[in-house]
Order: structure tokens, then sequence, then C-alpha cells
């Protein structure tokens, strides 16, 4: 037996007896993750550490977001900004540009979905090292052209389909 699998069997066997030990405390007593939340606060504010304790924990919170945002949210906004600019940067439609993030990537032929299957979430992602097929197959929309557009064609979401009005037959 290795090193490694003896250390596995250990955290396994730890894990499991943690678990166990958790599910005993709750089954004794239902409000036990309660109890001991209140024993924890009712000692942290006998030391004087409340606050600080407190101030600690939503500064760690709010910096692990705020790092997650940076590192993987920035590059593809980034990257989905380039690709609008490269399409020309304003609505085919209407004309507006005052905000970036208020215009979408359309595909014209409304075969968005077959994209979606075949790359994700992501489509400026892989579209920003594809220009010239970004060129081809998409246009930039606002999001109001975009939703008239789905809905003239009949492009979206059967589930969430808008039946038409009287008012809106004449």
């Amino acid at each position: 037996m290795s090193l490694a699998t003896t250390t596995e069997t250990r955290c396994e066997e730890h894990r499991r007896y943690n678990l166990e030990y958790y599910h005993r405390k709750k089954l004794e007593d239902p409000d036990y993750n309660k109890k001991s939340w209140a024993k924890k606060k009712k000692r942290l504010i006998e030391e004087g550490r409340y606050e600080i304790y407190m101030k600690a924990r939503v500064n760690a919170v709010t910096t692990s977001r705020a790092r997650y945002r940076h590192r993987y949210l920035r590059p593809d906004i980034v990257k989905r900004e380039a690709v609008i600019a490269a399409l020309g940067g304003k609505c085919v439609c209407c004309g507006y540009d005052a905000d970036v993030r208020a215009l979408t990537l359309d595909h014209k032929n409304g075969d968005g979905y077959l994209d979606r299957k075949r790359l994700g979430s992501k489509i400026a992602r892989y579209y920003y090292t594809r220009i010239d097929e970004a060129k081809k197959n998409l246009q930039v929309l606002c999001c109001n052209c975009n939703t008239i557009k789905s809905m003239e064609n009949k492009e979206h979401n059967r589930s969430r389909r808008v039946h038409e009005t009287p008012q809106q037959k004449d």
C-alpha cells in the first residue's frame, strides 16, 4: 500500500467519522447548528473579537468574489467587447451605441442554438479568434431589437413564448 493510498484512506475515514458525528449530534438535537454558532458567537463577544471576526468573514467573501470576477469573468467581457467592436460596435437596426453592455451578439440566420450546442454559452470566446467567421454569422443588436427579432422570427424558447394580443394582430 502506497503512502498516497494510506493518506487517502485516512482522510476518507476521518471524513466519514465527522459526518457520522454531525448526523449523530443532529439526531440528538435538531438545533445543533444554531446552538453551535450561538456558542461561538457568545465566546467571540466575551473575548471582544466578534466585530473583528464578522468584518474578516465579510471581507473574505467579498475578496474571493472580486478575485473570481477579475480572473474568470473579465477576460470574457473583454473578448465580447472586442468582437462587438469588430462587428461595428452599434446596433444594425436602430444604431444604438451608448452602452456596450446593452449590445448583444445575434446570429443572423437564427441558428444560435447550434453554436450554443457546439460551443457552450461563451460564443464571444470562440469568435474572438475568428473575426471573419463572426462577420459572416453574427450581427450586433441592442437588447430591444434582439428581442423583437427573435419574437418575429419565432426563435425564442417555446416555454417562454409570448402569445400575440389582439392589438398586435391589427
